[in-house]
């Protein structure tokens, strides 16, 4: 855990990833803005990312062309933006790109943009300790999750293509880790199972917050997207003309209607080995820190 000397700010960049409860922790920490506030904490989610004019991403040109010139992020804006804090707490997990592209594959490697556009932000605040904090999900789970949230919006492909063009081995967070690290500006990287996140929920706020306000959060209830049934992705597959909404409705996830699954027992297992496999190696690594239950 970072601590840092009263009167320096420092930024922790939560950048999550897809799929992997970073919704849930932002809007707990968006829930406890006022206290937060009162132990010199300042928090930036999504809203202040996407929306206002400017965004943040516009305000800071966070986004902007990797061959462009670096410029430091003016001081002044800065303070603004830490409102008097001495942590400044930014989480956006569209931060480094998108997940998946438009044909339904895993963007490879995993978020290939991250790094870039985060020591682009990294290194325009010289004077500034930058943490990183990443959240990582075993891999068939993840891709359950990643095709479910492909149905609210699209329907253009099928589970078969999906599983097709999307192996297991894709998921990759050995490579994602060492390239974050590598990224210029950043001082340290943590990260935690979405596994173990209910369980490390008080201690993922303690290292976000600095150590500054660690009993001021808590977790809201849990499930805010509470995934799909068997019945419904079917529902959703056979007919495009039924809203997500109806089929939800029609089908929910009960003690009748199984939560939806693409994989078998054996393909969960070499998912699971795969992904100790990976924590393993990332343990290894110099400059890493993961959080346990």
């Amino acid at each position: 855990m970072t601590d840092d000397s009263a009167g320096q700010v420092s930024v922790a960049l939560h950048i999550g990833a897809h799929k992997t409860a970073t919704t849930h922790l932002q809007r707990s920490l968006l829930d406890a803005d006022t206290a937060l506030r009162a132990e010199g904490v300042q928090f930036h989610g999504p809203r202040s990312f996407r929306w206002g004019e400017p965004s943040l991403l516009e305000r800071f040109r966070i986004a902007g062309e990797p061959n462009g010139p670096v410029r430091a992020i003016d001081p002044r804006a800065l303070a603004k933006l830490a409102n008097g804090a001495e942590r400044l707490i930014l989480s956006e997990e569209n931060f480094p790109g998108t997940l998946m592209n438009e044909n339904g594959r895993l963007r490879r490697p995993l978020y290939p943009d991250g790094p870039r556009r985060i020591a682009e932000l990294a290194v325009r605040m010289p004077e500034v300790p930058v943490d990183l904090y990443l959240s990582i999900r075993q891999p068939t789970a993840l891709l359950n999750s990643a095709f479910s949230q492909r149905l609210h919006g699209r329907r253009d492909i099928t589970l078969e293509d999906f599983l097709r063009r999307n192996a297991i081995a894709l998921v990759d967070w050995v490579s994602l880790v060492t390239r974050l690290r590598a990224a210029p500006g950043v001082r340290t990287l943590t990260l935690w199972c979405y596994e173990d996140y209910t369980v490390l929920f008080p201690q993922i706020v303690t290292e976000l917050t600095g150590g500054r306000a660690a009993g001021c959060v808590a977790p809201l209830p849990e499930n805010m997207h509470g995934g799909l049934s068997e019945l419904t992705v079917t529902l959703l597959l056979a007919d495009d003309t039924i809203t997500l909404e109806e089929a939800i409705a029609a089908c929910p996830v009960d003690e009748n209607n199984p939560k939806f699954d693409a994989f078998d027992a054996e393909a969960h297992a070499l998912g699971r080995e795969y992904y100790d496999a990976q924590l393993a190696q990332i343990d290894a690594m110099d400059g890493i820190t993961r959080l346990r239950p």
